[in-house]
């Protein structure tokens, strides 16, 4: 190309290129004035982690749930856009049916407030858009699409009178003065709203080691889209809560269980001591014999541990064989002295957790949920064989603890049969309350969990829309019109070359 040429040819039909970014300026003005803004909607929360210290009781049920961690924050983001989270979110909204009103430049939605209401048949099946146009003597055009190229035509002299259309009976409401004004209302079937809600909400973590999550949707309907994103992240914290509560409601039901038959137990005992002391008129016992008791109830305590520690076991081994609890989770926090054990049970709850967060989104026929199906056979497995071990090695330090109080029983043997058969007595009476407070105090732990109004994700800011529209941006469109209306006649240039170089 001849660029000397090619300017030589600029200026001598300089107003080729003015003529052109005139035209191309003023449809870009049109464009900018008649397209409704879009608007980014944005909100972001955090999902809890401990990172200092011991866990609590229930940082570690909210670690169970995978709340925290790479992986868990993940699967996070797909529960958060999950199907049957978004319906809900429709269901509870009714955001089925959308409204807009032609504000003179282009269409603009009306939400939560609408100035017309239009009742829809309940069969109704099909997407449906309906457009209104009101004279200003009142009288109703009314277009009913349900398709691209299909359309029925209405004229309403009373909006308020139900009408006959193919798709059922529409009838209007309205209370305010709509005269002169256009309408366009839009229905969509439940299925299609669910999966248009989806795939409006971006969901993604802000850093990839990051545990915010930050949903974005970019509108020409901002106060809809917030709606939508709050009710989702209300819905969420809600579901998650129930998640957490599962773990404590489990527990709490074998703690009521037991503490009712220790407290029965332990008032038995109390009583027959009570009896005895009167009938054999025993105040005190000597400084010795306190000793001999001492010693021994010290090591009676550490049996009613162990003892404790082997019911526990045993529940928690009857619940796993269970076929109705073979995909609900086990009580945790009981006080297993094995940490192995306690580490395969937290293990097993949060592959049971997860599993129900999967099918949220996926079938059971789904590889992924049939390869934790394996590794929750195969954890089951583990825990019951850790149960079996945790019960042996326990038999042989209750019998070595056993073996240590019985010298101090030997040694209580030469004392009066009357004192020997009370402190027997009291013994037992000792040995139920120890065990009545170690499950009242863990009765009282599982309460405050479950009472605790802590959600498992806090919202650090609610949606919210920015003032900045997304689009149409003037500057972007000045200097498209710009490049555009420079490149039209050095395009025509350019074609005008290529002829005469054809025609030589």
């Amino acid at each position: 190309m001849d660029w000397k040429q090619l300017i030589q040819w600029s200026l001598k039909h300089w107003y080729w290129y003015a003529v052109s970014i005139s035209v191309c300026l003023i449809i870009g003005g049109l464009h900018f004035l008649f397209s409704a803004p879009v608007y980014n909607v944005s909100a972001s929360l955090m999902l809890r982690q401990s990172s200092e210290g011991k866990r609590t009781t229930q940082e570690e049920l909210m670690s169970i749930m995978g709340f925290g961690g790479d992986k868990q924050t993940a699967d996070e983001v797909e529960v958060l856009t999950s199907r049957s989270l978004i319906q809900q979110v429709v269901d509870k909204l009714q955001t089925q049916t959308t409204y807009y009103k032609h504000n003179g430049r282009y269409w603009k939605c009306q939400y939560p407030q609408h100035d017309i209401t239009l009742c829809i048949p309940d069969t109704m099946s099909k997407g449906t858009s309906v457009e209104v146009k009101i004279s200003d003597n009142g009288v109703w055009k009314v277009k009913v699409k349900t398709g691209r190229f299909t359309s029925e035509k209405y004229t309403l002299t009373n909006p308020q009178a139900p009408f006959e259309t193919s798709l059922g009976v529409f009838r209007f409401t309205t209370s305010d003065s709509v005269n002169g004004n256009r309408y366009r209302i839009t229905y969509e079937p439940k299925i299609w709203a669910v999966r248009n809600t989806k795939e409006q909400i971006k969901v993604a973590r802000l850093a990839k080691e990051s545990n915010i999550i930050q949903l974005q949707s970019q509108t020409s309907a901002p106060k809809r889209a917030e709606e939508i994103i709050n009710t989702l992240l209300d819905i969420y914290n809600d579901e998650s809560t129930a998640d957490k509560n599962r773990l404590a409601v489990q527990t709490g039901r074998f703690l009521d269980e037991r503490s009712v038959v220790l407290a029965a137990e332990l008032a038995e005992a109390e009583e027959a001591l009570e009896r005895y002391k009167r009938e054999n008129r025993i105040s005190n016992l000597d400084n010795t014999a306190e000793t001999y008791r001492h010693q021994s109830d010290q090591y009676q305590r550490k049996i009613a541990q162990m003892e404790a520690e082997e019911q526990v076991l045993d529940f928690i081994g009857q619940q796993i064989q269970l076929p109705t609890n073979e995909n609900s989770v086990l009580p945790s926090d009981l006080g297993i002295s094995d940490a192995a054990l306690q580490d395969l049970i937290k293990t097993y709850n949060a592959q049971i957790i997860r599993r129900g967060k999967l099918l949220q989104t996926a079938s059971p026929d789904n590889p992924t949920v049939q390869r934790l199906d394996e590794q929750i056979v195969q954890t089951r497995l583990n825990i019951v064989t850790g149960i079996d071990k945790a019960k042996q090695t326990m038999a042989l330090l209750k019998q070595a603890q056993v073996a240590q109080q019985k010298q101090y029983d030997a040694l209580l043997s030469a004392m009066p049969e009357q004192e020997k058969r009370y402190l027997e007595m009291q013994r037992v009476r000792n040995t139920k309350e120890k065990q009545y407070i170690y499950l009242i105090q863990k009765r009282e732990s599982n309460a405050l969990l479950l009472a605790s109004d802590a959600v498992p994700a806090k919202i650090i800011d609610r949606a919210q829309m920015n003032p900045l529209p997304v689009s149409p941006k003037l500057k972007l469109i000045i200097l498209i019109a710009l490049v555009l209306g420079a490149a039209i006649p050095l395009i025509f240039y350019a074609l005008g070359e290529v002829k005469q170089e054809l025609r030589s």
